[in-house]
């Protein structure tokens, strides 16, 4: 009887600039042996996240930079197979920071969730609307946002896994919401099922800066910025008094070795109209995930929210569709099952 591998996608080479497929190399590896205290996980899916290109380069991060000839790295989803900690039963699912690789060890500690015992929820919604993607829209808009009914809300990469439930909390707080996307296609969804007022096709406009001034003629009170560059300067052109920018994400960056990638001309603004701008981190929040998930799993489940999965099976694809991240060709959550 043939032993059974373990394939790990090893990151070999940090990109320049785009990502691509030679940054990564396949091999197969022992399935690792536990010890005390120790967990062994088949992994199930693989997140994608636009984050992890940020991973890649050297210097300062809030996790640490990538090694070179290690496994890459990403939020996973996976199943118990062996376990040396009681508290991590044999047979029960979780949600971690773990490896592209089939088998994984841990001691579940850190960002290591153990998941409802439950059938009724699909397994990939956990990395989705009712898992980090979730957690950061409902923390970062509701924390770092403050809606209140009857303000104008703006959100940057809206047909994005993060975005698209963010415009619809700040809808369901009673705010008039804005989303900018890159597609006719992705604004009508957004308009149609995600319930946000307009949508704004940013790659057919020629001046953001003017167009977001007469949408907004009072000006914006909160934008949920995951792009950063030249849209973040856009809208700091045209934020209403106190106003509140949650820095989520600067993708507009990620893929070309500089983040930001465009300077900032008009941080003057947050001066002169008293606005505040916050960056967060989700893993500040995951003691608070049951809130966030009850939240979440409540208006799920009514069809105040919704939200799209674009899943992609087979290990071997995980690079692959990792590019396509970066190059906005994904609609919804991107995942990776194995």
């Amino acid at each position: 009887m043939s032993k059974i591998s373990n394939r790990q996608w090893l990151f070999v080479k940090r990109p320049a600039d785009a990502v691509d497929e030679s940054c990564f190399k396949i091999v197969k590896a022992e399935v690792p042996d536990i010890h005390d205290g120790q967990i062994l996980l088949q992994n199930l899916y693989f997140s994608l996240d636009a984050s992890m290109r940020t991973w890649m380069n050297e210097g300062p991060n809030y996790l640490e930079p990538l090694v070179l000839g290690q496994p890459m790295r990403s939020v996973t989803l996976a199943k118990i197979v062996k376990s040396n900690n009681p508290d991590f039963p044999v047979g029960r699912n979780v949600m971690g920071m773990n490896s592209w690789e089939d088998y994984s060890v841990s001691y579940g500690d850190g960002f290591c969730q153990l998941l409802p015992n439950t059938h009724e929820i699909p397994l990939s919604y956990y990395l989705g609307a009712l898992g980090p993607t979730g957690y950061t829209a409902y923390f970062g808009m509701l924390d770092i946002g403050c809606p209140k009914s009857g303000e104008n809300v703006l959100v940057s990469g809206a047909a994005g896994a993060v975005g698209s439930i963010a415009g619809q909390i700040a809808k369901l707080s009673g705010c008039y919401v804005v989303g900018l996307a890159g597609s006719d296609e992705k604004c009508d969804w957004l308009v149609s099922e995600c319930g946000y007022d307009l949508a704004i096709n940013y790659k057919k406009c020629d001046d953001l800066e003017k167009k977001l001034a007469v949408i907004f003629p009072e000006g914006i009170d909160i934008y949920f910025d995951n792009v950063g560059g030249a849209t973040l300067d856009s809208a700091l052109a045209n934020l209403a008094n106190k106003a509140r920018i949650v820095s989520c994400g600067a993708v507009s960056g990620y893929d070309t070795g500089e983040t930001p990638s465009t300077p900032i001309k008009n941080h003057w603004m947050l001066l002169i109209r008293e606005a505040k701008m916050q960056g967060f981190l989700i893993s500040s929040f995951m003691h608070r995930a049951t809130e966030a998930a009850e939240y979440l799993g409540e208006n799920i489940s009514n069809g105040n929210i919704t939200f799209k999965e674009h899943i992609i099976e087979g290990f071997d694809c995980a690079p692959s569709a990792l590019r396509m991240l970066y190059a906005g060709k994904n609609t919804g959550k991107l995942i990776i099952k194995l």
